[in-house]
């Protein structure tokens, strides 16, 4: 907010209540278990090297390529900065001609910041050569935490399943006691190679059972359940839904992971395990419907949206109104979500309020999601 100078009291009061009156903007919402990968915007190269146009000749060309090879290298750590995000610019055979200086960069360089840089290229990139394969590994032994965590970006980005057991051993050394992203991203990671092993299994289902594990590492644990079909957990999993004193956001993960664990499409459980997971989703439901105060039954939208959305990924259709329901909510991040999952579950029967959305609701963020679900439907 501006700083306001010589303004009388009266006048500032009904300034900060105009102000307040104002909509906010709709924040990404941090508890979605299925965007929680979701990519900062990508940072604008400060400056650009043009493709080649019809009157540059390869001379030119080869010529703007090698200075822009030398900034890389050469430059003040601002300018190095700047050359690595230009390359975004380049095609992707002229790219590749320097993959090896990045990797260098990776492993060598004293500079911490464009180490940074150089491994986030290659990672946003998914470059997939051998040597950024080790450049990538390398960076998980990187002393910034920031390197580190472009580094598992990068393994994410091309599932690098070798970097499973180095992970694993990573996770299973930590006390987990800590508020360390590199861990909740290792963790996650995991469950995006599919890495399973029945002692690492043991090691996260005893961090839950931990009252000392730190609350991130929790939620992070539940997700790799759910990316990985845990059946193994699933015990621990149906407990924490159950659990009306538990952490909300807690409940929801669980609940999310449950219904990929049972999923039509791709689900390991199967049966009796399947109904199981259905009439937890189902006593959740009911626990909310009888909340009677508005507000709390409000607070409880995320995981009741998790809910609905275990079950239909289950095969149980009749709950799929309520996720139209969540789509036309009060809430600009519940009908995010709504609108998210109609377009993962397919449901082309609302493609006429998803385009509605997509031309008109009032959150700009609903309007784009609805606007890139449109075209799966």
């Amino acid at each position: 907010m501006p700083v306001l100078r010589h303004v009388g009291t009266p006048t500032l009061m009904l300034l900060l209540a105009l102000t307040a009156l104002q909509p906010g903007p709709v924040f990404p919402d941090p508890a979605d278990p299925d965007g929680i990968e979701d990519e900062e915007p990508e940072e604008q190269p400060e400056k650009t090297l043009e493709k080649p146009g019809k009157q540059e000749s390869p001379e030119k060309r080869k010529e703007a390529l090698s200075l822009l090879k030398k900034r890389i290298l050469y430059a003040s750590s601002t300018d190095r900065r700047s050359a690595i995000r230009d390359l975004k610019r380049l095609k992707k055979d002229e790219q590749s001609d320097f993959y090896d200086d990045l990797v260098l960069i990776v492993k060598t360089d004293r500079d911490a910041a464009v180490r940074e840089s150089a491994l986030r290229f290659l990672a946003e990139g998914g470059v997939s050569t051998s040597k950024a394969k080790e450049a990538y590994i390398a960076g998980l032994d990187d002393t910034e935490r920031n390197v580190r965590l472009e580094a598992l970006k990068g393994i994410r980005k091309i599932e690098l399943k070798e970097a499973g057991e180095k992970l694993a051993k990573l996770v299973s050394e930590s006390e987990l006691n800590e508020n360390d992203s590199v861990i909740h991203a290792a963790i996650r990671t995991l469950g995006t190679l599919k890495y399973e092993s029945p002692e690492f299994t043991k090691r996260l289902l005893d961090a839950l059972d931990n009252p000392a594990t730190e609350m991130e590492s929790r939620r992070s644990i539940l997700l790799y359940a759910g990316s990985i079909r845990a059946i193994s957990m699933e015990e621990k999993l149906l407990a924490i839904v159950a659990d009306t004193d538990a952490d909300l956001v807690m409940r929801s993960y669980a609940a999310n992971s449950l219904g990929k664990t049972a999923a039509k499409d791709g689900g390991k459980a199967t049966g009796e395990s399947r109904d199981r997971y259905l009439k937890a989703m189902q006593a959740v439901l009911d626990e909310i419907r009888n909340i009677r105060d508005s507000r709390q039954r409000a607070r409880m939208n995320m995981l009741k949206q998790q809910a609905i959305l275990a079950m239909i990924r289950m095969g149980d259709d009749s709950v799929k109104e309520e996720l139209r329901a969540a789509a036309q909510d009060d809430d600009a991040n519940t009908r995010f979500r709504a609108i998210r999952y109609i377009g993962e579950l397919k449901l082309k029967e609302y493609r006429d309020l998803v385009e509605f959305k997509s031309k008109h609701d009032e959150s700009p963020k609903v309007r784009k999601e609805a606007e890139r679900v449109l075209k799966e439907l």
